[in-house]
């Protein structure tokens, strides 16, 4: 059948698709040889540090290990990130050999737009695996031979729709992993803990997530997420709208209600709807564009008014965050598939013992200036892949997934 198929394309065609097998082919051989290399390098350290602490057993009067280590950690093939390299233009090269663009948005990315102000809702299925943390290269090489690496940095400088002109574009690629924290809030009891832990229906997980390393330096999406059995017909939903940071412990104490908060999107959307429109060359584009749709208004409201109503009775205030650093594989503007690899994953007890606790201080995160004790926090030893599908109806996951 390949043949028939081959037999009935032109000669350029032929040449273009050998091409192609050729470059995908290097491109395999150029992931082998650097995965070879790093295990060659964490090999080697790992056996430096063998025999420094062996030194200094037989020797103890002349201890050297933890000299020598920190001069090895200081070398530049330790130090340097390789992920903008050997994985973000890694996964875009294959993107390109597979000749695939990105398309308009999905209906499994959510209603609203990433980071806008409508509130985005995520019905999908999901499996979570640990990884050893020496296999965390080998897994993100085979992701990236499928999917394109996701970054919000990116995303804000993408070619526009209308002349296909970029804006501004980064001078660097950017690594492939971004920190992203998410605060839970629960009540001295850990109710919302125990109910997810033991999977009753309709259990909750409310957080407060926020990416980089400044939580205000941005906006804070404010999510729920509701636990529903498979076999009674539901899906388990993630649902999260956006506040400024400076709004969030108003809107946790009940003072920023969602009559401020309606007045207040209103005005972003009709700016940004101004602004859009000066931007534009077709004066069409702006027509009836300033109004922020009342569905996606209905939306956020719902949830705004659930949330702040199970802050209020369950007693809710933050209790534990979770940070890492993720490296997400999506394609832009389409979420049927997409898989995140979390490394570095920490717990940390966000009231600190001993001292007044978020709410006594009117904070919806930890005190950076406190210090963080050894018994605050808890290290994961492993990384956590987690594949999330949202296939339509009829849909398959694609073999390789």
């Amino acid at each position: 059948a390949v043949g028939d198929v081959e037999s009935g394309l032109s000669s350029v065609e032929m040449e273009a698709i050998t091409r192609v097998e050729a470059l995908r082919d290097a491109l395999h051989a150029v992931q082998d040889d650097f995965l070879k290399i790093e295990k060659y390098a964490n090999v080697n350290t790992c056996a430096c540090y063998k025999i420094l602490k062996k030194h200094d057993k037989l020797i103890p009067a002349t201890v050297c290990c933890r000299y020598y280590l920190e001069r090895l950690h200081q070398q530049p093939w330790i130090r340097t990130d390789h992920s903008a390299v050997f994985v973000v233009q890694m996964a875009d090269l294959f993107t390109k050999l597979r000749g695939k663009s990105a398309g308009p948005a999905s209906d499994a990315q959510g209603n609203g737009p990433k980071g806008g102000s409508g509130v985005q809702d995520f019905v999908r299925t999901t499996q979570k695996y640990w990884v050893s943390t020496e296999d965390v290269s080998g897994v993100k090489q085979k992701i990236a031979q499928h999917l394109p690496v996701f970054l919000m940095e990116r995303e804000k400088v993408r070619p526009s729709a209308d002349d296909g002109a970029p804006h501004h574009q980064p001078s660097a690629v950017p690594a492939d992993s971004q920190m992203t924290s998410s605060v839970y809030l629960d009540n001295v009891n850990l109710e919302l803990y125990h109910t997810r832990i033991t999977k009753q229906p309709h259990a909750i997980a409310v957080r407060l997530r926020w990416y980089g390393v400044d939580p205000t330096a941005g906006i804070v999406f404010v999510e729920r997420k509701t636990h529903r059995e498979s076999w009674t017909g539901e899906e388990s939903v993630k649902e999260r709208f956006v506040l400024p940071h400076h709004l969030v412990v108003p809107f946790l104490e009940g003072r920023h209600t969602w009559d401020a908060e309606e007045a207040r999107l209103r005005a972003e959307y009709a700016t940004k709807a101004a602004k859009n429109a000066a931007l534009s060359s077709s004066p069409s584009s702006s027509t009836n564009s300033s109004t922020m749709p009342q569905a996606e208004v209905e939306g956020i409201r719902k949830l705004f008014n659930e949330i702040q109503r199970a802050v209020e009775s369950k007693q809710l205030q933050p209790t534990l965050r979770t940070v890492y650093m993720r490296t997400a594989f999506q394609v832009p503007y389409d979420a049927s598939v997409r898989c995140s690899l979390d490394t570095s994953l920490a717990m940390i007890t966000e009231n600190p013992t001993g001292q007044p606790t978020c709410q006594m201080l009117e904070r919806w995160y930890r005190d950076p200036d406190l210090p963080l004790h050894r018994t605050e926090v808890t290290r994961f030893p492993h990384a956590v892949l987690e594949i999330k599908l949202a296939l339509g109806a009829g849909e398959v996951a694609p073999p390789w997934v």
